[in-house]
């Protein structure tokens, strides 16, 4: 308590009268925005909506449902430089570099990811933002998810991990070869149910004196259609596994920070 005490009157002491921290109020409120969009690329993207894939097939979703479960915002005491060295690859990983990690069960996981779970794992106290809901991320424009706001201890806005519980796609294909004969002319409707999954992005923002108290966070997952290349609709069904592993291949998380008093 002494430690705190001190901490705060030096803290009035250097904002006064320019820094908008008050006594009894959190160092910094949170906000998060998280954009969920299945893209298609322009060269891919056919005039009445629907798109090519490597393996020649043409694809239009009907749902991309995504139930999402929470968000883990790591807050450090010092976010200038990556708490692992990637020289030394942590437990799990056996290569680390060109911004991301072989885990030891084959995946290639971000940085940002591997950051999320070591500063998770040695107390880093992430804040916890429920995010339970469905959203449809095939829609055009994508959809939107607010939660918050969470208050923020003093430090540094680390990293940012948005985790969901399931993911269920459905679809429409048709065989886009130039013999156009491996699927009827209807087309075929596919559905998968995929397990949970999680992404990750880097993010630096200070919390404390001297900066203002709000932090509005967005971040946009983009899953991008090279996840199907390799899915060979004609073949039968392809293993659970490894759509998951090509959807979080393929898929994006960039942030954004807007401060606010």
């Amino acid at each position: 308590m002494a430690a705190r005490s001190l901490l705060v009157w030096l803290a009035l002491g250097l904002c006064w009268p320019a820094c908008a921290w008050e006594p009894g109020k959190p160092w910094g409120l949170l906000t998060l925005a998280v954009q969920l969009r299945a893209t298609v690329a322009s060269d891919r993207l056919l005039a009445d909506g629907r798109f090519r894939t490597a393996s020649e097939y043409l694809w239009r979703y009907e749902r991309f449902d995504i139930a999402l479960d929470q968000a883990k915002v790591v807050v450090a005491a010092d976010a200038t430089k990556l708490s692992f060295d990637p020289a030394k690859p942590p437990a799990g990983y056996t290569l680390c570099h060109g911004g991301h990690c072989h885990a030891t069960d084959g995946r290639l996981v971000d940085y940002a990811e591997v950051e999320a779970g070591l500063l998770g794992a040695v107390g880093a106290g992430p804040v916890v933002l429920p995010l339970d809901v469905t959203a449809n991320a095939a829609l055009p424009t994508g959809i939107m998810v607010m939660a918050g706001p969470a208050e923020l201890p003093l430090g540094t806005v680390a990293n940012v991990q948005v985790a969901w519980r399931r993911a269920v796609v459905k679809a429409r294909v048709w065989d886009g070869s130039p013999k156009g004969n491996r699927l009827p002319a209807a087309g075929v409707v596919v559905e998968w149910v995929l397990p949970p999954g999680s992404i990750a992005a880097q993010v630096r923002a200070q919390v404390g004196p001297h900066q203002p108290l709000g932090v509005d966070l967005r971040l946009a997952m983009d899953i991008a259609a090279g996840w199907l290349d390799a899915v060979d609709v004609a073949a039968g069904a392809p293993q659970v596994a490894e759509l998951q592993a090509a959807l979080l291949h393929h898929s994006t998380a960039t942030t954004i920070v807007h401060r606010k008093d």
